[in-house]
């Protein structure tokens, strides 16, 4: 293990500890980073340290707007055996939140706040499907939209398969490649961001981790019908053993619990097996 210094906005600094396995990191642009015994701290005004597409968009009405994101996770994460459901999965150095889930639901006019009806399938909230945990929009929407569909980007995504909230947020829903390419160096795994339990969010350039989600079979029985095509967060199941990454988009790699970005659904944790920050509840 050996410790480097990363060199934050405001003349700020904070030594971090790299596992021991080969990992590059991305830059942490204008987010402040500091760190004490219990918490490492990310601050930011969510601007993006790299091109972003055009904002608004003909799919994204939203301009990026300076807003303050604060958040907090574990300095020393413990994994537990539980995993708990996360609206947002972690966020990045540059101090973007990832956000995977969409506020799309179907049965509601665009842009609407999600509303959901109890369904039998439904599990009480953060609980684990027997099937890995079932996935859920924001606010538990029964069926929830997916901003990528078949390698395809919906909603206004940029290249960075990220958008903007209607308060200003820039937001990421999926693997970052702008942010990836400050990384100084072209080893197979980057240290993007923290999960927010705090443990470690990587992407590999090689593709080398699989997710173990896949289409459920068949039709849907109720909601929109038609097949499971991808559109819906709920057209996908988690199977054990299928991947390479457990039910949260996680592994371990050389001792150390980590996540995943990959390029197939989840693309991003969808849930956490560790203690989520309450700092992470205030954003809308």
């Amino acid at each position: 293990m050996k410790a480097v210094v990363l060199s934050l906005a405001g003349g700020i600094a904070s030594t971090l500890t790299l596992p021991s396995f080969a990992m590059d990191r991305v830059d942490s642009g204008e987010a402040v980073i500091t760190e004490n015994n219990q918490n490492i701290r990310i601050q930011s005004e969510a601007q993006p340290n790299h091109i972003t597409g055009r904002f608004p968009n003909s799919g994204n009405p939203h301009a990026i707007e300076r807003v303050q994101v604060d958040v907090q996770v574990a300095a020393d994460p413990v994994k537990t055996h539980r995993a708990t459901a996360v609206r947002i999965a972690g966020v990045a150095l540059n101090g973007i939140l990832f956000e995977p889930g969409t506020a799309e639901c179907f049965g509601q006019s665009r842009g609407s706040a999600a509303q959901s009806s109890p369904s039998k399938h439904q599990h009480g909230k953060g609980k684990p499907h027997r099937h890995g945990l079932r996935p859920t929009g924001p606010g538990g929407c029964e069926w929830s939209e997916e901003a990528q569909v078949d390698g395809k980007t919906r909603l206004g995504l940029d290249q960075n398969q990220a958008h903007v909230q209607p308060g200003g947020l820039y937001h990421y829903h999926g693997i970052p490649d702008g942010l990836i390419d400050t990384a100084a160096n072209t080893g197979d795994l980057v240290w993007v961001g923290y999960a927010a339990d705090g443990h470690r969010l990587l992407y590999s350039r090689s593709g080398q981790f699989n997710s173990s989600y896949r289409l459920k079979s068949g039709q849907r029985s109720d909601g929109p019908g038609g097949a499971h095509t991808g559109l819906y967060t709920q057209d996908w199941i988690y199977q054990a053993g299928a991947g390479d990454l457990d039910a949260c988009n996680g592994t371990t790699i050389d001792g150390e619990y980590v996540y995943l970005m990959t390029k197939d659904f989840p693309y991003l944790p969808r849930c956490v097996y560790g203690r989520v920050d309450a700092s992470f509840n205030k954003r809308g």
